[in-house]
């Protein structure tokens, strides 16, 4: 990466911090313990919360006697935000297992898991807790769902009410079919006791994904055994969980041979995009995709369109929103002979934007295998994946993907974590400024452990950010100048000297904007990326537009990198 890159990176995230004091981050090369606790630990979830960072949920072993469902918060820096101890969600009786959390829109984080305290069959419970740590609902967490039989394979998603609505198999019948449940923010079952029969058709059905409607329904997604042959079947569930579509779901695809392993998103349009793996050809499993309103008519060729039909095998298919309609989906694909990453961008209309047959994201010696994926806010992904390429063990890599298909990082990927033994079970989640953070289970120390890395939109690990150490006034000059002491970026060192310079800005009011914009000799940018050598004489404003409000930035002070422990500049 170029010197001049890597600038601009300090200059963003200075701006930033100009006026607030931050705290010093605390992420690490390879990642940071995510708890404090050396007990067994696995299948972590995570979701980004809405004032920064995440909240993160896994299973853990300190009782020495069953596995409980425990979580905590890290912020933007790497900071863990409550108890050393974590947060305890559910401790009761026998085993709670394969958490899944989801932001409640209000900092905090509704968690769901596999329940077993009825000691008989395997129940779904969920919990509610606030930004500060706090569980809001009963005790123990509140019963999705305790009818008969096991209910199992949940997914969830934010109801956009504060509450969740969640999809599950279920085996209160002689086979297993797809129930839902919608909660609201009090943990209050909307929907039938124990759940809406999404469907109860003949035979089996499996793995049921979600994706909202907007309107406090969902899309529903699975694979049926109905017809003695996997086929892909979709519901429609609308806020009050009455079905929309035909009775046990319509078809999305039920050609030759196998269709399985579905995910869907919303498509942006008040419908729904849904990804598979499909094994039409009869000799290898390829990857497929179809786009459906909220009618339920298909936007693309009956059975779906092609994604992926190279030789050899594509697996664990994976899509998020490319931001215009369309979808970015990620696979593993086997046919170099190893395991390798690919990635494809289909449009609003079924049209495949990069190379047929998908982009590599990383192809190279040993496998890369279990790829993960969250957009990045800008139509483009951020992938994460686990990696062999130094040797038997899983590292873990990743990759942001631009929408024209380029990657933006290291080719090949990124080292996220390559400290000793496995990395496994990866989840990701957005860190609401183009990159993310991952976390994954982490033998390093013998245990299995939850860690977590962060990796900003430029591809570097961590905050490689400056931060503000002290801001004082400067007595006697009514108010004219501060000293400003920072703390350099970990990547401003002799070694490596990528950073050549610090800027300081400041924010200018919103009375004193239009005065300072009028001046003849302002400059007004929109892009960071300035010459090193600049003229201070003139104002030169930033402009940057997040959401809908427009901020202002006036380049204060210049300051030369000498890889110093340290930096102070009066302003």
């Amino acid at each position: 990466m170029n010197r001049r890159l890597a600038t601009t990176i300090v200059l963003l995230f200075l701006s930033l911090f100009v006026g607030t004091l931050s705290a010093n981050a605390d992420w690490e090369q390879d990642g940071i313990a995510v708890t404090g606790s050396i007990a067994y630990q696995g299948d972590p979830s995570i979701t980004a919360i809405e004032g920064g960072g995440v909240i993160i949920a896994w299973e853990d072993f300190r009782s020495a006697s069953s596995n409980d469902i425990y979580a905590q918060r890290l912020d933007e820096n790497g900071n863990r935000l409550w108890a050393s101890g974590d947060v305890a969600i559910c401790t009761d009786t026998n085993h709670q297992l394969s958490p899944l959390i989801v932001s409640d829109g209000s900092d905090g984080a509704i968690l769901l898991w596999e329940d077993q305290r009825s000691g008989t069959s395997i129940d779904l419970y969920a919990q509610r807790v606030d930004s500060s740590g706090n569980v809001l609902w009963t005790s123990g967490g509140v019963a999705v769902c305790t009818a008969t039989g096991s209910q199992s394979h949940a997914s969830m998603i934010p109801d956009g009410s504060g509450g969740a609505i969640i999809a599950w198999r279920d085996e209160r019948g002689p086979a297993s079919d797809i129930y839902a449940q919608r909660i609201d923010a009090t943990g209050s079952a909307l929907w039938t006791a124990n759940g809406v029969a999404v469907c109860t058709a003949t035979s089996y059905q499996y793995d049921a994904h979600l994706a909202t409607d907007e309107a406090g329904g969902a899309f529903i997604v699975w694979y049926d055994y109905r017809h003695a042959n996997y086929d892909i079947y979709a519901q429609h569930i609308d806020s009050t969980g009455a079905a929309a579509w035909t009775a046990d779901g319509i078809v999305i695809c039920d050609t030759v041979q196998t269709q399985y392993v579905p995910r869907i998103i919303p498509d942006g349009a008040g419908g729904s995009i849904i990804v598979w793996r499909d094994f039409r050809s009869g000799t290898s499993n390829d990857i497929f995709a179809q786009r459906v309103n909220s009618t339920g008519s298909m936007y693309w060729t009956a059975n779906g369109i092609a994604v992926c039909t190279v030789s050899e095998q594509q697996d664990g298919a994976r899509i998020v929103s490319d931001g215009s309609n369309g979808a970015i989906i990620a696979w593993v694909d086997y046919r170099n002979s190893n395991y390798d990453i690919y990635a494809q961008r289909i449009n609003a209309s079924g049209t495949a934007m990069w190379t047929a047959d998908g982009i590599a994201v990383a192809v190279t010696t040993g496998n890369q295998n279990w790829v993960e994926m969250v957009s990045d806010g800008a139509d483009g992904a951020v992938l994460c994946w686990q990696d062999t390429r130094n040797g038997s063990y899983q590292d873990i890599y990743a990759q942001k993907l631009e929408s024209d298909g380029s990657a933006s990082w290291t080719a090949g990927g990124m080292a996220l974590c390559l400290a000793q033994g496995y990395q496994t079970f990866q989840a990701i989640a957005t860190d609401g400024s183009g990159g993310a953070i991952v976390t994954w289970i982490d033998q390093r120390d013998g245990n299995n452990e939850t860690y977590a890395q962060r990796v900003e939109r430029n591809g570097y690990w961590g905050f490689p950010a400056p931060s503000i150490f002290d801001l004082r006034d400067i007595a006697g000059d009514q108010g004219g100048f501060v000293n400003l002491s920072w703390d350099p970026s970990y990547l401003d060192n002799l070694q490596d000297q990528l950073i050549t310079q610090y800027r300081v800005w400041r924010a200018i009011p919103p009375t004193s904007t239009p005065a300072r914009l009028q001046q003849s000799d302002a400059l007004t940018i929109s892009d960071r990326a300035l010459p090193l050598s600049t003229d201070l004489s003139k104002p030169i404003i930033r402009q940057e537009q997040i959401g809908t409000t427009t901020y202002y930035w006036e380049l204060v002070a210049e300051v030369d990198a000498y890889h110093l422990g340290g930096y102070a500049k009066a302003v």
